[in-house]
């Protein structure tokens, strides 16, 4: 028994000294996912990736759910050739995951049974059970799971929740084992042990409701307590209830500053997850919250970095500065997301006469401006503030540095050619930028760069210099774009810019 008091960091550091620090996850995991449970082909996957295409929104991940196989681990073959999915997919950046269960064992349908039946024994009915025992799960991983990592898996769901010790000694053979080569992603329900270690959580079906949306932001802020911050829901809701425009942008603008973002539903037409079929201002709304999460993708995988190796959370609960509002109903959920930003999420409907949501909100010591308008908010006191459907409650510290990518097109989450830096007045401030190949673990050989970017404030003179202080510059393009964005600036007389000892004209 280890006992802390209102030391919540020091207890979490000490926590994964012992059980091991939070796993470096692959870069494209933090832009936005599509998984829906229906049956796709060739076909429809390839319209799935043209409509997004089409309508000018980001994907990185796709999830497919148990319907890619007849069982569990060969492709069905009247839907997919499986290298014409994979080459589809990658050629326009966006990787694959499959949806799997050795649990139910494996049957005469598998590819490779008669070559798993020489290691482990059928039973009567002609499967072949699965065993947590060295041998089971040698032959599994070798047999069942390498061939889909070798024509270019990225990851894989565990879709298994029946017994929670067991997938986790599962997940983590299978983690190791993936480690050989790459990152060793795995997606699976939360197991209570060391889940930190092992990949993204998943939190399980959620229904199409506001209470769905309340839920989440309290999930969000309680798993930073076991050491969680990959965790992932369903936005927009699993299943069950009624679709709604409002609920929906409430869905994804929310999902946009938690660490994962997927969409996600279950068969029927009535589900609306694709952000083209709601009306226009719907759309318009969803698209631009939806291009904004593979913008910040920059900052997310640095504060990744940061949680990987600090063991520094990236949702950091404000009842942690603030333990008096634990059980205030109207600021219990706000959070920090990662070093810059401060949430308030909205999760009731607006009122409908004032066309509004009326969110009461509470504003940590210090100045705070919100991200989207400027608007300047002294803090250490509480307000209420009226946000319209397109609004969401996100604020920025004084002094805040914001790197966004300016290259989300054709669903790029790779090191950007062309940096944007936003950054907010009144305090000087260090933000240290991490970059690596994103899915390799070369950068534990040190084949990574962390670039610092140092702000400094006076009231009529700004400073920023950006330098690498880590590793190795050749991580990043040769030639790199910056735009640096001054907000809540006026119009500069002059701007003077140096390259090394260069001046550069403007």
């Amino acid at each position: 028994l280890f006992i802390y008091g209102n030391k919540f960091f020091t207890c979490l550091k000490d926590y994964y000294k012992i059980t091991g620090y939070p796993m470096l996850l692959p870069r494209y995991v933090f832009g936005n996912w599509w998984s829906r449970n229906i049956t796709y082909n060739d076909e429809s996957i390839n319209k799935l990736i043209n409509d997004f295409k089409e309508h000018n929104i980001p994907i990185s991940a796709i999830l497919l759910n148990n319907t890619w196989s007849k069982n569990s681990f060969t492709f069905n073959k009247e839907l997919f050739n499986p290298f014409n999915l994979i080459n589809n997919l990658h050629s326009n950046n966006i990787r694959l995951g499959l949806s799997i269960n050795p649990f139910n064992g494996f049957t005469k349908e598998e590819e490779y049974y008669d070559y798993l039946k020489q290691y482990l024994i059928p039973n009567d009915k002609g499967i072949i059970p699965f065993m947590l025992d060295s041998r089971s799960i040698d032959a599994y991983l070798k047999i069942m799971i390498h061939p889909l990592d070798n024509i270019g898996i990225d990851f894989y769901n565990i879709d298994y929740s029946e017994n929670l010790k067991y997938l986790a000694i599962l997940k983590h053979y299978q983690s190791l084992d993936k480690t050989r080569y790459t990152r060793g992603l795995i997606y699976g329900y939360n197991t209570n042990i060391m889940a930190h270690r092992y990949g993204i959580n998943y939190y399980g079906n959620s229904i199409v409701s506001w209470d769905s949306i309340k839920e989440i932001a309290k999930i969000n802020c309680d798993s930073t307590n076991i050491g969680i911050s990959y965790l992932s829901y369903d936005i927009g809701g699993f299943n069950k209830g009624i679709e709604d425009a409002e609920l929906y942008t409430r869905f994804i603008q929310l999902g946009v500053f938690c660490p994962i973002l997927k969409l996600n539903s279950d068969s029927g037409k009535y589900y609306k997850r694709y952000p083209w079929l709601w009306g226009i201002k719907t759309i318009e709304i969803a698209k631009l919250y939806l291009n904004l999460r593979h913008k910040i993708i920059p900052y997310l995988y640095s504060e990744s970095y940061r949680y990987h190796k600090l063991g520094v959370p990236i949702i950091q609960p404000l009842y942690y500065q603030y333990p008096n509002i634990y059980d205030d109903e109207l600021y219990s959920l706000e959070y920090y997301f990662g070093s810059q930003f401060f949430i308030s999420p909205i999760v009731k409907h607006k009122d409908y006469i004032m066309n509004r949501t009326i969110q009461h909100f509470f504003i940590p010591e210090g100045v705070w401006y919100d991200f989207t308008t400027g608007k300047k908010f002294p803090g250490g006191r509480k307000y209420v503030s009226f946000f319209r459907d397109e609004d969401y409650p996100v604020f920025v510290k004084a002094g805040a540095i914001i790197p966004m990518s300016l290259d989300i097109d054709n669903n790029n989450t790779s090191v950007p050619n062309n940096l944007e830096i936003q950054i907010f007045p009144g305090k000087n401030n260090i933000y240290n930028l991490y970059e690596d190949d994103g899915i390799s673990n070369n950068y534990l050989n040190g084949d990574y760069l962390i670039t610092n970017i140092e702000y400094n404030y006076l009231p009529n003179n700004y400073t920023v210099i950006i330098r690498p202080v880590e590793g190795k510059p050749n991580i990043i393009p040769k030639f790199r774009n910056y735009k640096i964005v001054f907000r809540n600036t006026k119009k500069s007389e002059s701007v003077i810019s140096y390259l090394n000892n260069t001046k550069i004209e403007n």
